[in-house]
């Protein structure tokens, strides 16, 4: 009887240290988990504070609901000088928005089929050469070798 007593102890210890262990990986995995979201958060806030800058020049501007509303295609040629500095100040929110964009999805913040959705409006701004300054302005170290797998329609 003692025997057992003792083998049952040692049982009880070992599935205690068990459990403490588990906690510990808990405690461990909750953590980082916070601190990803934490990150996340910032990161999300400063876009939104980017975003901001970038689209209070366009706020209550005709040309700008035009541009956006009209294919940019067939009226690019045609526009004028405030007309395109409007559309450049929209390309730098979009262009800040999918670095945002693209950092929340590496960070695991955003769905795969979020991403997804995004992926070619990434690809056909990467294909105009014309945005490639701006690109290069926002685009953080990650996104930039993001792009780098991007099909590269520009000369140099």
């Amino acid at each position: 009887m003692k025997m057992n007593i003792a083998l049952m102890n040692q049982y009880t210890q070992f599935l205690g240290t068990l459990g403490v262990i588990a906690s510990l990986i808990f405690v461990g995995l909750e953590l980082r988990q916070n601190q990803q979201i934490a990150i996340a958060g910032q990161i999300q806030e400063r876009f939104n504070t980017q975003a901001q800058m970038l689209l209070s020049p366009l706020q209550d501007n005709r040309d700008m609901l035009r541009i956006m509303t009209v294919g940019l295609n067939e009226s690019e040629s045609r526009m004028t000088e405030d007309e395109r500095l409007a559309y450049m100040q929209l390309n730098r929110w979009r262009v800040a928005s999918s670095v945002n964009i693209y950092t929340q999805y590496q960070m695991g913040m955003l769905p795969v089929g979020t991403f997804e959705q995004v992926f070619p409006s990434i690809s056909r701004m990467y294909e105009n050469c014309l945005l490639r300054p701006i690109i290069n302005l926002y685009a953080t170290p990650d996104y930039q070798e993001f792009l780098q797998t991007l099909n590269d329609t520009c000369d140099g």
